[in-house]
């Protein structure tokens, strides 16, 4: 049995260890990502060009999905690449990053879960793999981890439910 002084020490120090090794594991991942880093988000600033130019969203040229930066997404994700596509290079990809982090924060901030929950995932997310490859990929997942806790933050609310759907 935990001592009752040794249990609320550790609940102290869990946000400290939580996001230390957040910021630990992403600081690897991301500086051994080489060309790697931001790999899905070429194809999102790639179409947002495309439509920049006049050009077909889609690259008619692709026949399997895959391949570098081919942008299988639906139409309306040309909106956040056309912005996406508007920014530098350099700024586009560290933005997009931090963007990726902190809606995955967001999103544990808005799950109506108690507070030693949400530190447990950022630890657990620290220590996934599939989570870190794809904030170095520059995957929407996180995105879509907000949506999802906005939605079931704001269930009994239909406006709020509908946006967040939406999006």
């Amino acid at each position: 049995m935990t001592p009752p002084g040794s249990v609320r020490a550790l609940d102290r120090l869990l946000p400290f260890i939580a996001l230390g090794t957040l910021g630990l594991s992403l600081a690897v991942v991301l500086g051994h990502a080489g060309s790697t880093l931001g790999y899905d988000l070429q194809a999102y600033v790639g179409a947002g060009g495309r439509v920049l130019h006049g050009q077909p969203l889609y690259d008619a040229s692709a026949d399997v999905a895959g391949p570098f930066a081919v942008y299988l997404y639906p139409p309306p994700f040309a909106l956040v690449a056309v912005l996406l596509a508007l920014l530098p290079g350099a700024i586009v990809t560290g933005g997009w990053t931090l963007l990726l982090v902190a809606a995955f924060l967001g999103g544990l901030a808005l799950t109506p879960v108690s507070w030693r929950v949400r530190w447990l995932v950022v630890l657990l997310a620290a220590l996934s793999w599939p989570f870190l490859y794809a904030i170095k990929l520059g995957q929407v997942e996180p995105l879509l981890i907000l949506a999802f806790a906005a939605t079931w933050r704001w269930l009994d609310r239909p406006a709020p439910v509908g946006i967040s759907a939406a999006l």
